[in-house]
This record gives structure tokens, C-alpha cells and sequence, in this order.
């Protein structure tokens, strides 16, 4: 079953459909702007997607992190190297 919906367009976005029917790409307005939709509709499914591998993916970075074990304190490795290259570099 179709609906019928009312769409304002753009000047330019009403002349690109135009031109795509008198290119012979579409046979109707209507055919051209349901090829847009379905496109539309098609691309956001692909979003969704790609959004939730992402999710997945930082999930599983998450857990590997957490199973490898405690954390080290940045700021106190940093500090030890720091320490540790001042003590060498001062034996020159």
C-alpha cells in the first residue's frame, strides 16, 4: 500500500529531479524522489551497522584491556624514567 505524502523541495532539489525524469533515469517525479528515499533508507541502515560493529569492536578493546592484567600509573612510570635518564645522563 502507498501513501501519499507532500513534500516542499528546494528550488535546486526540485530541478535535479526534474532533470533525472527528462534524462530519462526515472520515468516520474514520483519514481525519482521513492529511488531517493529508498537510498536514504538504505544508507542509514549501513550507519546503524558500521555504529554498532564500532560498539562491538571498543567492547572487546575494553575487555582485553581489563584481562590484561592491573594498570600502570602513567604519571608515576613517566616519573621513574624521567629519574632513571637524569641518573644517566648526570654520569657524563
Amino acid at each position: 500500500m502507498n501513501k501519499r505524502v507532500t513534500v516542499d523541495l528546494a528550488d535546486d532539489e526540485a530541478r535535479a529531479i526534474e532533470a533525472a525524469v527528462v534524462d530519462g533515469r526515472f520515468a516520474s517525479e514520483a519514481e525519482a524522489v521513492r529511488a531517493a528515499v529508498a537510498a536514504w533508507a538504505a544508507n542509514e541502515a549501513d550507519e546503524v551497522e558500521l555504529r554498532e560493529a564500532d560498539i562491538q569492536r571498543l567492547r572487546r578493546m575494553v575487555e582485553e584491556g581489563l584481562a590484561s592484567g592491573p594498570s600502570l600509573d602513567a604519571d608515576a612510570v613517566l616519573s621513574r624514567l624521567r629519574e632513571r635518564i637524569a641518573i644517566r645522563t648526570s654520569g657524563r
